[in-house]
């Protein structure tokens, strides 16, 4: 899936005003077997600067903040509401059943996976960062434990002041690329707080 350059948020702000081009999904396993890990990778216009292994993202806005979250129930009504892109950036994902948390990476590099909307810690999200790319590698055990799916995603980026884009535009983008419109769709009672 592609993002337009340019539609960053227009309140951002910070040292690095993170603008996503792209974002890929793939789900591996064992030949012959079930699907056990889900592969996002974002690539942005801006070489991706992460904090070090158990610190949060920098006051002046360098390095990568934000969320990756997961609708893997199909219902748009329960989970965490996110809406951080609406002016330029685009970006409402209603019902998030799971996140990855960039505000805190662990000690060993990966950054947690939290059940929505507890923040309840399932899992941890294995990182890696290749100039503009990074790819997060996730245990679908920690997602639901549903090999099938659905895997609908998306991707809120910025930095520890604000963000600065989304992705997909028009709500979730699922693990085949289809895109599920957000409008109409009643809400769920909890609402994404930036940084919380």
């Amino acid at each position: 899936m592609t993002d337009p350059v340019g539609d960053t948020n227009s309140t951002a702000t910070g040292a690095t005003i993170y603008d996503i081009t792209g974002v890929t999904s793939s789900r591996t396993g064992p030949p012959g077997g079930t699907y056990t890990t889900i592969t996002v990778a974002v690539t942005f216009v801006q070489p991706v600067a992460l904090p070090p292994a158990g610190g949060t993202p920098d006051i002046a806005g360098a390095e990568l903040a934000g969320y990756l979250v997961f609708d893997t129930d199909g219902n748009f009504a329960d989970g965490t509401n996110f809406n951080f892109c609406g002016s330029g950036g685009g970006g409402t994902y209603n019902g998030a059943d799971y996140q990855v948390y960039l505000f805190t990476r662990l000690a060993d590099g990966s950054y947690p996976i939290q059940a929505l909307p507890s923040t309840t810690q399932t899992g941890e999200a294995a990182v890696t960062v290749n100039g503009n790319t990074i790819a997060f590698t996730i245990p679908i055990a920690a997602i639901g434990n549903n090999p099938a799916g659905p895997f609908n995603l998306g991707v809120v980026s910025g930095n520890n002041g604000t963000p600065s884009d989304c992705a997909a535009n028009s709500g979730y983008t699922a693990a085949n690329f289809v895109e599920h419109p957000m409008s109409g769709i009643p809400q769920p009672g909890s609402a994404a707080v930036w940084g919380r």
